[in-house]
């Protein structure tokens, strides 16, 4: 699997738990709405969105026992990946098969339930809104590429985004609780970031990502509108971004080599991942500037892709053996919250 498909993704191999299938509505319907395929043209928003300069940072400094972990792993297969969390604690995201193949998922109290899109050889759940609208996408048996897609917990119905013409790769990564969705088309090498209206998609890139190198690629989008992603430079260094109407804000976490921006809820909380001066993997939660690092108790990697209003928060993690597992970590609450 090359990196950009692994940043695609955000996976990371995991091991999946045989729990036994929730109340989360009907199981994949025959009957699976799909919305006509339109391609469209990329074009820039507007120039007037420009780079904020970089809000004041200070060292981060861990905080994981902050947090309740629980581990998601889907058994027998080969790795697991918590995506998104919403404000009722449920979690989609998606596993490995012994081919490398992807399978969505939804967890909730300990409950899980394996989801593909029907024909599909790959699948990969991002965010939900709290009513149950997970966005993803789906691969073709046929032809190598990707498609955004909208699945209705519920319903048990799907609803493709439109194709974006001259990107095979299409992912859709985030959704707020109105409906307006983030992600990314992406062709060999660069990645043009999008948001979509529900009719629409208005596409962007970060003012300093070099398309050459890779691009800007959206993950997660708030009830403010506000877009968490990551993008890469003219130097092949990846570094974070919060896009709100008014341009965008990179976040750099104090000292490391790169930084990965997942997600941002309802409190201007951002989370992500970083790596250190070692290579390792460390997860962050960043709101005005300051970075805390939150990893796994046990883990020698840890990368965090979601999070909620309530500050729970969703992930990956990988144990000393390199089994790599998803969690969930829900936020000790305080009088003040």
């Amino acid at each position: 699997m090359d990196t950009w498909r692994f940043l695609r993704f955000r996976c990371i191999p995991i091991l999946i738990l045989a729990l036994a299938v929730p109340p989360f509505g009907p199981a994949q319907s025959n009957s699976v709405l799909l919305r006509k395929r339109v391609s469209v043209a990329p074009t820039q928003v507007s120039p007037a969105l420009k780079a904020a300069s970089q809000a004041p940072q200070v060292q981060a400094t861990a905080k994981s026992v902050d947090y309740e972990f629980v581990t998601i792993d889907v058994q027998g297969f080969a790795g697991t990946s918590a995506y998104g969390i919403n404000d009722k604690g449920f979690v989609s995201g998606f596993y490995f098969d012994v081919n490398s193949n992807l399978h969505g998922f939804l967890w909730q109290n300990n409950s899980l339930r394996q989801i593909d899109y029907p024909g599909s050889v790959d699948t990969a759940f991002g965010d939900s809104t709290s009513a149950g609208v997970v966005i993803g996408n789906y691969g073709d048996f046929s032809v190598p590429v990707q498609h955004a897609v909208l699945y209705d917990v519920d319903r048990g119905t799907w609803t493709l985004l439109p194709d974006v013409q001259g990107y095979p790769d299409n992912f859709g990564n985030g959704i707020n609780n109105r409906g307006r969705g983030t992600g990314a088309a992406c062709g060999a090498i660069i990645c043009v970031g999008w948001t979509w209206d529900g009719g629409e998609y208005t596409f962007f890139q970060a003012p300093d990502a070099d398309p050459a190198t890779g691009g800007t690629y959206p993950n997660g989008i708030n009830d403010r509108k506000e877009v968490a992603g990551q993008f890469v430079d003219s130097n092949g260094v990846t570094h974070g971004f919060l896009k709100d109407e008014e341009g965008f804000t990179t976040l750099n976490v104090p000292g490391a080599s790169n930084t990965f921006a997942s997600d941002v809820n309802a409190r201007e909380e951002t989370v992500g991942y970083y790596t250190d001066t070692n290579g390792n993997y460390h997860g962050f939660v960043e709101k005005h500037g300051k970075f805390i690092t939150v990893d796994h108790p046990n883990a020698q990697q840890t990368l965090i892709y979601g999070n909620n209003s309530r500050g729970d928060i969703a992930g990956t993690w990988v144990d000393s053996t390199g089994a790599q597992h998803g969690f969930v970590a829900f936020k000790h609450r305080t009088e003040k919250e």
